[in-house]
This record gives C-alpha cells, sequence and structure tokens, in this order.
C-alpha cells in the first residue's frame, strides 16, 4: 500500500508542471499515418475556435473513390492514463461516439448547367478519439462501427527545407514570471521582445545557423539601438542524439535543440538565451522553450546564469519574405 501511495505522489509531481503549462493545438493540415500506409494521400484540416474543434477529413472509400468526412465537438485538456497503469500523459482530446460524419452534396466545380448546386446531406456515421499531445501532433481512433483504426496525426510542414528556414521573419517572445513574483508584482526587466531573424544557412546543423538583431516594430530593417549601439542576434543548433540526450537536450534524442543569442555588438557578450526544440518539426507555429537573462552580459551564453528557465512563447509577427526584403505578410 505505501509503494502505491509513493506511485501516485511520483505521478501528481510529475504530471503538476504539465497541467499549468498546457499546450495550444494548432490549427492547419494534419496528415494521418496508419500502421501499412507511411505515405501521404489521407489527412484532416483541423480548425479549433474556444476549445471547440471542426475537422474536414480527406480520405477514400475501399473502391479508392475520394470521399471526405466532418468531425466536430468540444475539446478538453485531461489526464490520460496508459491501459492497466497509474502513469499516463495529459491531451487536448475530443472523444465521442458520435462525432464522425459523412457528407454528400453541395456544390461540385463547374459551372452551373454543368454543375447544379445540390442541398448538402450530413450523416452521423461513427466516433472519434483524437488527442493533442503537442503543439502539432496527436493521435486519433476513428471509424465505423466494426472498422476503426488508430492513426498518427503530424501537422503537415509544407515550406522550407528544414527547421531554420522556417525561423526566418520577425518573432515577438513573451516571456513568463514565477508565481511567487507574479504575486508581489516583480517584472523582469525584459518581459517581451521582438526579435528579426534574417538569414539562416540552408543545412541543418551548423554553428551559428541564424542571424538578426532585436528590432522595436514590425518596420523592415529597423534594428533597435540602445545608445547608438545595436542589439544583434544569433543562433546555435545542436542535433539530439541518445548519446547527449541527457548531456545537452534535457532528455531529447532526436530532433534539434536551437538556442537564439541576444548581445550587444559593442562588447558581443550575450544578454539573453532562448532555448527551444523542434523535436523533428519545423516552425510554422507558435515556440515555446525558457529563457535565461544575464544583465551584466557574458562572453559565454552557457555561463548566462544570473535568472534561468523563464517559460517562454513566441509568435510570428512577420514573415521571412518581410524580414529579408521588405515584402510579405506582416
Amino acid at each position: 500500500m505505501r509503494i502505491r501511495s509513493l506511485l501516485l505522489v511520483l505521478v501528481l509531481v510529475l504530471a503538476a508542471p504539465l497541467a499549468s503549462h498546457a499546450f495550444v493545438p494548432e490549427n492547419g493540415h494534419y496528415g494521418t499515418t496508419t500502421p501499412d500506409a507511411t505515405a501521404g494521400g489521407t489527412a484532416i484540416s483541423v480548425e479549433i475556435q474556444n476549445d471547440y474543434l471542426f475537422a474536414a477529413g480527406y480520405v477514400y472509400n475501399p473502391d479508392g473513390t475520394p470521399t471526405f468526412v466532418t468531425i466536430q465537438g468540444p475539446m478538453k485538456y485531461e489526464f490520460i492514463k496508459f491501459p492497466g497503469s497509474i502513469l499516463g500523459y495529459y491531451a487536448w482530446r475530443l472523444n465521442d461516439p458520435t462525432a464522425l460524419f459523412s457528407a454528400q452534396g453541395g456544390q461540385c466545380i463547374g459551372t452551373i448547367s454543368q454543375c447544379p448546386y445540390k442541398k448538402p446531406t450530413v450523416v452521423p456515421i461513427g466516433g472519434v478519439d483524437i488527442q493533442f499531445t503537442s503543439n502539432n501532433q496527436g493521435t486519433m481512433t476513428w471509424g465505423t462501427p466494426g472498422h476503426v483504426v488508430s492513426v498518427k496525426l503530424t501537422r503537415f510542414q509544407f515550406m522550407g527545407a528544414d527547421a531554420a528556414d522556417t525561423m526566418l521573419g520577425i518573432w515577438d517572445f513573451v516571456l513568463d514570471r514565477s508565481v511567487s513574483e507574479a504575486a508581489t508584482n516583480i517584472p523582469y526587466n525584459i518581459p517581451a521582445e521582438r526579435l528579426t531573424i534574417t538569414s539562416s544557412t540552408s543545412t541543418a546543423i551548423s554553428n551559428f545557423p541564424y542571424g538578426g538583431c532585436v528590432t522595436y516594430d514590425r518596420a523592415w530593417d529597423s534594428c533597435l539601438v540602445v545608445g547608438g549601439v545595436r542589439q544583434l542576434v544569433s543562433g546555435k543548433t545542436i542535433a539530439c542524439t541518445s548519446t547527449n540526450a541527457s548531456s545537452t537536450c534535457e532528455g531529447w534524442s532526436y530532433g534539434n535543440k536551437h538556442v537564439i543569442l541576444v548581445y550587444s555588438e559593442n562588447d558581443f557578450k550575450v544578454r539573453r538565451v532562448y532555448t527551444f526544440y523542434d523535436h523533428g518539426l519545423k516552425f510554422t507555429g507558435p515556440i515555446t522553450g525558457t529563457a535565461a537573462v544575464c544583465p551584466e552580459g557574458q562572453a559565454d551564453y552557457l555561463k548566462c546564469t544570473t535568472k534561468t528557465g523563464i517559460v517562454f512563447e513566441a509568435f510570428r509577427s512577420a514573415s521571412g519574405n518581410y524580414a529579408t526584403t521588405g515584402v510579405g505578410m506582416h
């Protein structure tokens, strides 16, 4: 009984940080991978608004003819136990045995004479258990009674050769505060800042694949100048493997560790360090990680330890084209 109690305490301790730092699944196009088919061709497009999910699935009938289905319903953030265990994981989940629908009718592609409008009909055909375990990945069990299958969901990445390419752009970095600091209303000197990434190395791994500056607005080529000195940005990428997972990559053994350094061009000493992982995915949505602040500056970013472990989230506010040429989305 004591062992079981200790295990329960361990689960609660491990689960608490996850519950307090819930993520937000990203809208987008998700490819589905089944055990017998690793290639593309089947996917769902996901839109989540105020914790309510709507998805359209692009699938095929047994004879190969294309069709589509829809999924909709409210999502909840849940702790899901492994079968026969008290251990488990957190996920944003829609679990409904009646949430899978098949649709027919509507407007086909063509002129009105060739393609007259038909009122669409939507018929419930089965259930779905969709679980997002991170911003861009998850699992889904779906199907009609007697024909249920589990698939892996991965947000479809279609732009950029590697993660470094997709970092191009202007990013708003927003830093969190600890509970004690929030309670006493003690702000950080740098609660948020905007970084412009203007260059990247096309190779997946390089010492410093990113380059740019700290900017004060979304104007093109507007590097922040303090006392006549610009604040510059460089990025370092480390390949995470089973060998360096524990020593360098905080337990992650695949994908890459990314480190963004912010420093002054007059002494090239580091002021802030942003650390995050791509886990094998590219940066098409928000980025989460931890920041370290060293107001006195350090020549070695590993010694930037004045204040560490600050949770941050970064959002793209302008495209890579705009950051590099002044023409593009912003």
